[in-house]
């Protein structure tokens, strides 16, 4: 009897802590950051302007339609996909995400939600920011299972996911913070140093421009041991958004010692351009 009642009690206590917090609503944030001019000012892509580029980018930028096309300064993100959080799980993770990300200065916050057993769910958060990133994980949207934060590896790993994901919108290859070198003809090398972190990605394109990938040396994860490994993103199908060819088909490969593991397949369902970060996210 007193176990049935530790469990009625127990459960009673989630039900009150799952109301406060739905009658509260998300703490973190609370307010509606607004991007600088977003929106408004913008300058338009001309063929001039790409001609500081290597070659490889110039023509990634006419072969998107980006020439032409007004600066972006901001970039919002729908996903939908598959995760798996280790090798060797049999069965993907079904998961649901939205990534705000400004280029001047560089900046993510990228939020996904995973299905796990019926009726629970595992929420994370990713954000980048003054060259220093942050994760988060927890259980149900409530309870915290991990917090990484003020950790080299971490904030170099998150520079060059914000290199590879410039990917995403192909203007932002004339941010004022991206350095760009040719390595040959269809590979061309993008860096960024901010605040005492740096980090390069390689894209690689075909002959007319179109983006098949990007690669980097990351850290998969934080702690004392871990090393940097080659992760890939490569691009398997395209959308259009606002007249511009953007990446709508994506899996995420890590090169680990015992061979490839694809963590992240998904799909684009939604790309917005030069718009307020959505309230409540940073």
């Amino acid at each position: 009897m007193k176990l049935m009642q530790l469990i009625v009690l127990a459960l009673g206590l989630i039900a009150v802590a799952l109301y406060a917090y739905k009658k509260k609503g998300p703490s973190e944030g609370g307010r509606k950051r607004q991007t600088k001019d977003a929106g408004a000012n913008l300058a338009l892509v001309t063929a001039e302007r790409t001609r500081e580029l290597p070659k490889p980018v110039q023509k990634w930028l006419a072969w998107s339609g980006s020439v032409g096309k007004t600066e972006v300064r901001s970039m919002y993100l729908e996903q939908r996909g598959q995760i798996k959080l280790k090798p060797e799980q049999k069965h993907w993770t079904p998961a649901k995400a939205e990534q705000y990300s400004t280029f001047e200065p560089p900046e993510f916050t990228w939020k996904v939600d995973m299905k796990m057993a019926p009726g629970t769910h595992i929420s994370g958060k990713d954000v980048f920011r003054n060259g220093h990133g942050q994760m988060r994980i927890k259980f149900d949207g409530i309870m915290p299972l991990s917090k990484t934060e003020n950790n080299a590896k971490t904030n170099q790993s998150s520079l060059q996911r914000y290199l590879m994901e410039l990917a995403c919108c192909p203007a932002a290859a004339l941010s004022s913070y991206v350095d760009w070198q040719k390595a040959d003809e269809t590979t061309a090398t993008a860096m960024m140093e901010l605040n005492g972190v740096s980090g390069t990605a390689d894209f690689h394109f075909d002959m007319q421009g179109e983006l098949k990938s990007v690669t980097a040396l990351r850290y998969k994860d934080s702690d004392e041991g871990a090393e940097k490994m080659l992760c890939t993103a490569n691009i398997l199908g395209y959308m259009d958004a606002d007249g511009i060819k953007v990446p709508s088909k994506i899996e995420i490969v890590w090169d680990l010692p015992e061979g490839p593991f694809t963590w992240y397949k998904f799909e684009v369902s939604g790309v917005r351009y030069n718009e307020p970060a959505p309230t409540g996210w940073l």
